[in-house]
């Protein structure tokens, strides 16, 4: 019983670290492109901050971003776990790296003293490659919720079926003692019984009880008939020893002659 409460046991813990493992594939993943998107934002907030004021700072947090966002979406490549995040991971790569391209040149020609061109590619095209980078974007994290959800849900279904076959087990074990109880009641505590002459147990059982009511009755028999014998007196120790007496018949023997 112990046995098998342990084999339940294990395979609840097996099963439960595996849809662990599982769904940890899948944060990393998760986390990164949520970090590529994050530092997008900050991206395109620099810029338009840069074409606002023409404070160098916001083109040098933009380079630091730029940075991030390309070391974010790398991790998200490695660790993506199928072949269609791989994809989109790759497509948001590549529409960013477009967009960024088109964003520097901004920054270039409005410190060159181009503003005007600046701006206009800025809420022109600069503006539909964003667009395009960030439908490519919402493609990769939608897919990344879905792996992040089916992931919980074979955690949950794995833990579940852990517990089912504990249980099971479980049951398993409790009924194997209940029949090793039965047995050892049958085979040792019921003949204890018949022989100790309690008439609950007489004949109770199976087709031996007769025999063994019939030899139970036998002991009770000689165990009373040597407990009632009577007893041989022991003499005296002041009295003199007096032996049984017996008769000793003699025959006479004739040597051949």
């Amino acid at each position: 019983m112990c046995v098998l409460a342990i084999i339940a046991a294990a395979l609840v813990v097996v099963g439960v670290v595996h849809a662990a493992r599982n769904d940890e594939r899948g944060v990393p993943y998760h986390n990164a492109v949520d970090t590529a998107a994050l530092n997008a934002k900050g991206i395109a907030n620099d810029e338009r901050g840069f074409l606002l004021t023409g404070d160098p700072t916001f083109t040098s947090e933009a380079q630091a971003r730029i940075g991030l966002a390309r070391t974010a979406l790398g991790a998200a490549v490695h660790s993506a776990a199928t072949d269609d995040e791989k994809a989109a991971v790759r497509a948001v790569s590549h529409g960013f790296e477009t967009w960024v391209t088109a964003a520097e040149k901004g920054f270039t020609d409005y410190g060159a003293g181009r503003q005007a061109q600046a701006v206009a590619a800025s809420v022109g095209s600069n503006r539909e490659l964003r667009k395009t980078y960030e439908d490519s974007l919402a493609q990769a994290q939608a897919l990344a919720d879905s792996s992040e959800h089916a992931a919980t849900t074979s955690l949950t279904r794995r833990i579940h079926h852990s517990l089912t076959i504990l249980l099971i087990s479980l049951a398993i074990a409790l009924a194997i003692g209940l029949r090793l109880r039965f047995g050892l009641i049958r085979s040792v505590a019921l003949p204890v019984y018949r022989i100790s002459g309690d008439p609950r147990w007489q004949g109770h059982g199976n087709r031996s009880g007769p025999r063994l009511n019939a030899a139970a009755s036998s002991l009770r028999r000689e165990s009373t008939s040597y407990a009632h014998r009577p007893k041989r007196r022991r003499p005296s120790a002041s009295g003199p020893l007096t032996l049984p007496h017996r008769v000793h018949t003699t025959k006479s023997w004739a040597w051949p002659s």
